[in-house]
């Protein structure tokens, strides 16, 4: 009797490792079928993105709505298809589990949590619909887009923070610099000035490639925001250009210049009230001023810079 029911137990040992055996198997292939065909839908998001990267602004504007919402929608049919397999908040579970471990320090995971909140609250935008760039641009099929501008507060002090994403580098995104111009309302018998940061070598505050965080997300993009300074008071309007190094396939450096020119100035960006702007001015060119309305005429008592860079007092 003790013999039959030794082997009876070797015998549910044996079926019980043998199912347990089969339920992981099943689970591995699920799992290698579920990133199989996520990367599946990101090569086909990414080949209809070529396109857009280099329409005009209207067309863009309208455009990266419905491919956002195409790839939303297949998404959702892999989750559907593959429930067990679609987190896409892995990576925070993962870093609370390495804490609790004691193999991540807290200073790491707190860096952690910052990148994948900013890629979780961008990946539900774009899920919803709400992703819509305030100004883009594109040069040599890289498409930079400004989706969000709000004052902030940075150790301390006030900025503005300028929240970014940027599609079709095939590699490594060098920020060369960035550049503010400001014309202002000009006094008789002073200098025509423009008010100006420069930021050479201008790197984003925060640098992020999403995916890393949340494999789910739409591929080929980097976001991220800039800090930039808050803007004098005497200043409406804003010309912004940014300046990056690009790699194209073949592996060489290209250089790609967006601009943004007349981006409003609200109060909430500016200097509180009876605060010194911290800033450089310089002379306005002859362009600048015919930009502006003006003609070298119709400033009488300015200095101007003519096309040689020279300066030349204004009269009537």
């Amino acid at each position: 009797m003790k013999s039959i029911l030794g082997w009876l137990v070797v015998l549910g040992l044996v079926v019980g490792g043998a199912g347990f055996g089969l339920w992981q198997f099943n689970q591995t292939t699920q799992e290698q079928a579920y990133h199989l065909e996520l990367a599946q839908l990101k090569r086909g998001f990414l080949n209809s993105f070529v396109g857009l990267r280099i329409q005009s602004t209207d067309e863009y504007r309208k455009e990266v709505g419905i491919a956002l919402t195409k790839y939303f929608g297949e998404l959702d049919k892999l989750a559907k298809k593959y429930p067990d397999f679609y987190d896409i908040e892995r990576e925070l579970k993962h870093g609370e589990a390495e804490l609790a471990a004691g193999r991540m320090p807290e200073s790491q995971k707190l860096g952690r949590e910052e990148r994948i909140a900013i890629t979780l609250d961008l990946f539900k935008r774009m899920r919803q619909g709400q992703y819509r760039p305030l100004y883009t641009g594109s040069d040599k099929t890289f498409r930079f887009d400004v989706w969000d501008i709000t004052p902030a507060k940075v150790s301390g002090e006030m900025r503005v923070k300028m929240s970014y994403a940027h599609w079709g580098a095939f590699g490594p995104v060098s920020y060369q610099s960035i550049i503010g111009n400001m014309p202002i309302e000009q006094e008789k018998g002073k200098p025509a000035e423009v008010k100006q940061f420069v930021g050479d070598g201008q790197p984003p505050s925060l640098q992020i490639d999403p995916e890393r965080w949340v494999a789910e997300f739409p591929p080929g993009v980097e976001i991220g925001h800039y800090d930039l300074p808050q803007f004098p008071r005497e200043a409406t309007s804003v010309e912004l250009t940014f300046v990056f190094d690009i790699r194209t396939i073949g592996g060489s450096s290209q250089t790609a210049t967006i601009l943004f020119d007349d981006v409003p100035i609200p109060e909430s960006w500016k200097v509180p009230e009876g605060q010194k702007w911290e800033g450089q001015e310089r002379l306005a060119s002859d362009d600048e001023l015919r930009a502006a309305g003006a003609t070298v005429q119709d400033v009488p008592g300015t200095t101007r810079i003519d096309a040689d860079g020279a300066e030349i007092n204004v009269t009537r």
